[in-house]
């Protein structure tokens, strides 16, 4: 107790002396200290959104090319392609959600169609032919945001 007197003392006896100018140039040293923390700390939570987003971009990433290399083929069934069509929506829907939330930009290049030849895949079911042209199209948006995640997100 006698020890923290103490040093109250010293700190009073420290800023007796202490003119107006000194006291203008220490709020001023504090705001800028105060300003560089800020701007470091918003750069630090930045970055870390950043990289969340981008692990959960490569997880739906990865997930829509485990779809993609299980397209039904024609001998699967209508049952079979039916369900890998709503494995299909379901994907896209929250790949949506989630770019909604995280970067409105990407949900515009997501929801683009590519054009380029589509290639017919001659084992595909029928059914699901254009839904694994719209899955591979999306995979190609998909990865280009990934390419450059400093935009997006």
């Amino acid at each position: 107790m006698q020890a923290v007197a103490h040093m109250l003392q010293a700190i009073k006896h420290m800023f007796s002396e202490v003119k107006p100018f000194d006291w203008l140039m220490l709020c001023v040293e504090v705001a800028v200290l105060l300003l560089i923390a800020g701007e470091a700390i918003f750069a630090w939570l930045h970055r870390r959104h950043k990289r969340a987003a981008t692990i959960r971009t490569n997880a739906l990433l990865a997930e829509g090319q485990l779809l993609a290399d299980s397209v039904p083929k024609i001998l699967a069934g209508d049952d079979c392609a039916n369900a890998w069509i709503d494995q299909v929506k379901d994907w896209i829907k929250r790949a949506q959600s989630f770019l909604a939330s995280d970067a409105k930009e990407a949900v515009v290049v997501f929801n683009q169609k590519t054009l380029g030849p589509y290639y017919v895949m001659m084992e595909v079911s029928p059914q699901a032919l254009n839904w694994s042209h719209d899955l591979d199209s999306r995979l190609k948006s998909l990865r280009s945001i990934m390419e450059k995640p400093d935009i997006y997100f």
